[in-house]
């Protein structure tokens, strides 16, 4: 496997099990692309925190229901890394197999469109068996965002538009997005 800034080849390492990473191989030249949460620091323990805290958080809303619709069992930081090539809105970092041909402009999510398939599921927890794992798996945020609440990502007259969703069960649940939209008003216009 291969740890890249867009095009940049930062470094090799391979998939220990049950659960862990070992780095194979730095390349020094690019080591202060590394991402900052690995503190320049490319050992095994450093990479695997890192991997660890890209993807999705098992509390989401419907995270399990949708993992499972596309045939992964449980929270496995490697098959969702593997199928969602760890791509994400927040930087430039991904992750694929050593035999990948494609690049990042490709398959970054800046560029090219998201699974509406996976942004339904992600949403709604709707939807079984019209997901093919692989086919555009890659091509959605949902994988590699934080946070609890119900949320999905969609390309929106050429911007990217996050719908999100509320709590449920009691009367005054739900408020969520409508405090986080008006704090966003609030902090712009000071």
């Amino acid at each position: 496997m291969i740890l890249k800034h867009r095009d940049r080849e930062l470094l090799r390492f391979e998939w220990v099990e049950p659960q862990g990473v070992r780095v194979l191989s730095v390349n020094e030249s690019e080591r202060k692309f590394l991402p900052l949460e690995m503190k320049g620091v490319a050992d095994d323990e450093s990479l695997w925190s890192w991997l660890r805290h890209r993807i999705v958080p098992k509390h989401r809303n419907y995270i399990q229901r949708m993992l499972g619709n596309i045939g992964i069992v449980r929270m496995d930081t490697r098959a969702i890394i593997e199928m969602c090539k760890g791509l994400s809105l927040n930087d430039v970092y991904w992750v694929v197999a050593d035999d990948f041909k494609g690049g990042w402009a490709e398959c970054n999510l800046y560029d090219n469109e998201f699974s509406k398939t996976l942004a339904v599921m992600a949403f709604t927890g709707g939807l079984r068996g019209d997901f093919v794992a692989g086919r555009d798996s890659s091509t959605s945020p949902e994988f590699t965002t934080n946070g609890m609440l119900a949320k999905c990502w969609r390309r929106v007259d050429g911007q990217v538009a996050l719908y999100k969703g509320g709590t449920e069960g009691a009367a005054n649940t739900g408020f969520e997005p409508y405090s986080e939209y008006y704090a966003s008003q609030i902090a712009e216009a000071l």
